[in-house]
């Protein structure tokens, strides 16, 4: 909140909702994964996100009973870090993402 000279926190949850990404989606052409928690002050714009990137695009929901609510997935990190590992690993598999070789 401080970063945005903000004191109040519904006015930072306001603040929050003017970022978007939906002017320059369409220039995303890679494959995307777009995460939503349940419960995330400043989620609920994902289904938007993904039917405005020009790649291929997923849209995973996690609940609060899966233990990933709140923002970015809340105290579930675990959940959400196997959701995200598990989608990298699908899309490799699936030969949409090549890895780099990495010099030493």
């Amino acid at each position: 909140m401080a970063a945005h000279g903000i004191s109040q926190v519904t006015d930072y949850i306001d603040e929050m909702r003017r970022y978007t990404m939906l002017d320059r989606a369409s220039q995303i052409t890679c494959p995307t994964l777009v995460i939503e928690c349940e419960g995330d002050f400043v989620g609920g714009g994902g289904q938007a996100l993904v039917d405005a990137v020009s790649g291929p695009a997923t849209l995973i929901r996690l609940t609060a009973d899966s233990g990933a609510g709140g923002h970015c997935g809340g105290v579930g990190q675990r959940v959400w870090e196997a959701t995200v590992y598990d989608w990298i690993s699908r899309v490799i598999s699936e030969g949409a993402i090549r890895p780099q070789r990495t010099l030493p």
